[in-house]
C-alpha cells in the first residue's frame, strides 16, 4: 500500500541487494527523534526562579507541544486517513484528546477516532445530480464497531510501513486498537464513534483559552499527579488524566474563572463553538479572580478537595456544581455529555485515600512560595547542590585551604545523597 513517506533511495551496485530489500523498513530510513525533557532538565530551568506562579509557567513551556510535535501529530493521522480512505471512502481518521485540547504535553499518546464522514445520498436529491457511490458502514453497535477495529487493525498491521506494537482491546466500553508509528514516534490509540470524547475535546480547548492560567495549571497538577502515583500509564483504578483535568477544570467554576458548560453553550447559542471568544460579555470573567496567582489557586486546589465531600457528592461540570452521587463509586465525576455514566468510576477507595492525602502533603509543602513547586513535584535535590557548588568553585581562588580541601573531600558524598539547600548554603559559609 503506497503512503506519503519519502526517502532517498540509496545507490546501489552489482553487489548490492534486490529491489525488494532495499524497500525494506531495515533500509536505514530517517528517525524521528522527540526530545521529552527530563526531570533533570526541568530542575534546571526551574531553580533559578524564586516564584512558584513563575515557576509553573515555565513548567508549562518546557513540556507544552513544540511546534514540530504539532505537526507530526496531525501528520500521523493524515497518513493513516490516505491509506484507510482507500478501502473505505466513506471514513475519517480524526485527532482528539489532549493533542488537540492544548492540555497535552511532548511524548503523550495520540488519540483518534474513526468517524462516517457522510450518510448514503438519496438518487432523488435534488441537490446532488452526480452521486459518489459507497456503502455507508454502520458503527451504531460495539459488535460493529469491534469488527470494523479488527479489520482496520490487519490493514495497518500487515500494509502500512512504519506501524508496529498493535494491540486490540476490543472488549473495552470503547473498543481500541493501540499501535506506535515508527516514522513519528507516535503512540497512537484508534477508537470510533466516540463523538462524545470529541465534543469534550471541543469544551476543553475553549476552556484552556478563556483565561492564560488553565494550561499551566493543569499541567503542573498533571505533573504533580504524576510525580505521587496518582496517575499512571497503565489503565487501572487510578484517576486518568482526563478526569484530574475535569477536577481543575470544575475547581475553576467553582472560583468564577471558568463558566459552566450550560453557560458556556448558552453563550454560544445555535452558533458553532469556533465563533466563541474569551472577552465574550457573556463569558466575562470575575474580575476578583484575576488577581489570584497561579500558586493561590494551585493551593487552592490542593485545599478544595482536601476538604472535598466525596462520600456523598459528585461533580457536575455540566451545571458547575456539585450534586449527590448516583451510586456509592469512591469517586464520581458526572460524564457532560452522558450524565448517566460516571468519567471516574474505575477508581476504587483505597486511591480516593492515597489522594486526599497526596493533596495534604502538597498543601504542606507549598507553605515555601520560594521553592515549593520543586518540593511538590519532588525534583531531586542532589541538583540543586550540585548547582551551588559549581557557583562556588568558580569564586574561588586557585590557592586551597586546609577547609576548602575538606569541603572537596564531602563534595562528592553529598551529591550523591538526598540534600537540601541548606546543606548547600551551611557549606557556602565554611567557604567564606
Amino acid at each position: 500500500m503506497d503512503t506519503r513517506v519519502l526517502w532517498f533511495q540509496r545507490k546501489r551496485n552489482k553487489n548490492s541487494q534486490s529491489q525488494l530489500s532495499v524497500l525494506q523498513e531495515s533500509s536505514g530510513f530517517p528517525l524521528h527523534s522527540m526530545s521529552i525533557p527530563t526531570t533533570k532538565m526541568i530542575q534546571k530551568r526551574l531553580h533559578p526562579i524564586r516564584n512558584v506562579s513563575e515557576q509553573m509557567v515555565e513548567l508549562y513551556n518546557i513540556l507544552k507541544f513544540t511546534d514540530i510535535d504539532v505537526r507530526l501529530r496531525f501528520y500521523t493521522a493524515d497518513q493513516l486517513q490516505s491509506c484507510i480512505s482507500k478501502l473505505f471512502p466513506t471514513i475519517s481518521i480524526i485527532p482528539f484528546g489532549s493533542s488537540i485540547s492544548g492540555f497535552g504535553h511532548t511524548g503523550c499518546d495520540l488519540d483518534l477516532v474513526c468517524r462516517n464522514i457522510h450518510k448514503n445520498v438519496h438518487i432523488n436529491d435534488s441537490l446532488n445530480k452526480l452521486v459518489f457511490h459507497a456503502k455507508y458502514y454502520c458503527m451504531n453497535e460495539k459488535s460493529h464497531q469491534q469488527k470494523l477495529l479488527s479489520i482496520v487493525a490487519d490493514i495497518i498491521q500487515n500494509f502500512i510501513p512504519g506501524i508496529y506494537n498493535i494491540e486490540r482491546i476490543l472488549g473495552a466500553r470503547v473498543p481500541i486498537i493501540k499501535f506506535v508509528n515508527k516514522y513519528t514516534t507516535m503512540r497512537c490509540d484508534l477508537s470510533n464513534t466516540n463523538i462524545v470524547a470529541s465534543h469534550m475535546t471541543e469544551v476543553l480547548f475553549y476552556y484552556g483559552e478563556m483565561d492564560w492560567r488553565v494550561k499551566p495549571l493543569v499541567c503542573t497538577i498533571r505533573k504533580w499527579a504524576r510525580s505521587v502515583r496518582i496517575t499512571n500509564e497503565i489503565p487501572g483504578v487510578w484517576l486518568t488524566n482526563f478526569s484530574l483535568t475535569l477536577l481543575v477544570i470544575f475547581y475553576l467554576q467553582y472560583k468564577n474563572v471558568l463558566p459552566s458548560i450550560n453557560k458556556l453553550v448558552a453563550s454560544v447559542g445555535n452558533q458553532k463553538f469556533k465563533v466563541l471568544h474569551p472577552q465574550n460579555s457573556v463569558l466575562s470573567r470575575n474580575k476578583i479572580t484575576e488577581v489570584e496567582s497561579l500558586y493561590s489557586l494551585l493551593y487552592g486546589f490542593f485545599e478544595f478537595y482536601v476538604t472535598f465531600q466525596f462520600s456523598t457528592h459528585g461533580i457536575c461540570l455540566r451545571e458547575g456544581r456539585y450534586k449527590l452521587k448516583a451510586d456509592n463509586s469512591a469517586v464520581y465525576i458526572f460524564n457532560p455529555f452522558e450524565p448517566s455514566l460516571n468519567v471516574s468510576r474505575n477508581v476504587n477507595m483505597n486511591e480516593l485515600q492515597h489522594m486526599i492525602k497526596e493533596f495534604r502533603t502538597a498543601l504542606l509543602r507549598l507553605e515555601n512560595e520560594e521553592n515549593g513547586l520543586e518540593d511538590l513535584l519532588n525534583l531531586p535535590k542532589a541538583n540543586v547542590l550540585k548547582c551551588v557548588i559549581e557557583d562556588i568553585n568558580v569564586k574561588q581562588d586557585s590557592s586551597k585551604t586546609n577547609t576548602e580541601k575538606q569541603f572537596e573531600s564531602t563534595n562528592e558524598e553529598l551529591l550523591t545523597n538526598e540534600t537540601n539547600i541548606d546543606d548547600a548554603n551551611k557549606l557556602k559559609g565554611i567557604i567564606k
